[in-house]
């Protein structure tokens, strides 16, 4: 008999250790998590996700999990998972998508989003099954630590106030259904996230925006984007030289990720993070950066469907 349960904070270890195996491989692959406990825990943890999740045991033992982040000021929940290793894959993976649509809080049903391997084909099927259509495909790039002695430092400085305004509204314009709208990217600027700015006088030209995470020895570049007008001229992989020195330089890191809404990725290798967005390999290519065979999907659905209370058998 399979058990529907709600999780609780002090089953965070056994979470990572049941999903870290299922992650490494593509056809399990959620692209919100990483692949080590430390990853996992962190990502459960950063924005409450833990405390709307769902366990599945047989016997005592965990069979499958979900859980749901949830962005009230977005009206937008991020569904991570289902993530099961049973035979019945089918019936345990729809009920806990079910029940966990059952923790959306009223004011975050608008979007929701699932993201996932193109290889985690069970998945892909059961979103479609429930509605969601095809947002985006997304593919890594890598930027392998060794070769960082041979690139040439970027121009870049840290953003100051005087551009904080022009950078938001260029963000906002460039990506305007992310996870991180520019008003918050920037009031959340600290020692671990960073933004750095190209511009002419009191123009800015472009930006990077990324983040450190010391605990997990990672790093992700989440967003960078030149104005129209400064196209063509570098200035993209030149924001990308000054953050890859930056990133390296000021922090013991173990590798480079992708971001955690629709972008995140986690590997052995050291990756240079896709961009919120359709990948750039041109910009990237000057870098000295290689595409990684993990192509995934960011997939949506415009609202959702009140189902059972969860935790129930």
């Amino acid at each position: 008999m399979i058990v529907y349960d709600r999780a609780a904070r002090e089953d965070l270890e056994a979470i990572a250790s049941f999903i870290g195996p299922l992650n490494i491989r593509p056809e399990h692959r959620i692209g919100y998590l990483g692949d080590t406990p430390a990853e996992v825990k962190g990502e459960l943890l950063e924005y409450g996700a833990i405390d709307r999740a769902l366990i599945a045991r047989e016997q005592g033992h965990m069979v499958g999990f979900m859980a749901v982040d949830v962005d009230e000021e977005l009206d937008r929940s991020y569904l991570i998972g289902p993530l099961v290793e049973h035979a019945r894959w089918q019936e345990i993976a729809r009920r806990l998508v079910e029940d966990c649509l059952g923790l959306v809080p009223d004011g975050a049903t608008k979007q929701l989003e699932m993201f996932f391997d193109l290889g985690n084909s069970s998945v892909a099927e059961l979103g479609r099954s429930l509605g969601f259509e095809t947002y985006k495909d997304v593919r890594v790039l890598r930027f392998d630590r060794g070769d960082l002695d041979g690139l040439g430092r970027g121009a870049a400085l840290p953003i100051d106030s005087e551009h904080h305004d022009s950078v938001i509204t260029l963000h906002d314009e460039l990506f305007p259904n992310t996870h991180l709208p520019g008003t918050r990217m920037v009031a959340g600027l600290g020692d671990a996230k960073a933004c750095f700015v190209r511009s002419d006088e009191d123009e800015v030209l472009g930006y990077v925006y990324l983040e450190v995470d010391d605990s997990t020895g990672s790093a992700s570049l989440e967003f960078v984007g030149t104005t129209e007008a400064a196209r063509g001229r570098g200035i993209g992989a030149d924001l990308v030289r000054t953050s890859l020195h930056w990133m390296f330089g000021g922090f013991c890191l173990r590798n480079v990720v992708g971001s955690r809404r629709g972008q995140r990725w986690g590997s052995a290798p050291v990756p240079l993070a896709r961009l919120d967005g359709s990948p750039s390999l041109h910009l990237a290519a000057p870098v000295g950066t290689t595409s990684l065979d993990c192509p995934q999907r960011v997939a949506r659905k415009s609202s959702a469907v009140r189902s059972r209370n969860p935790g129930s058998s």
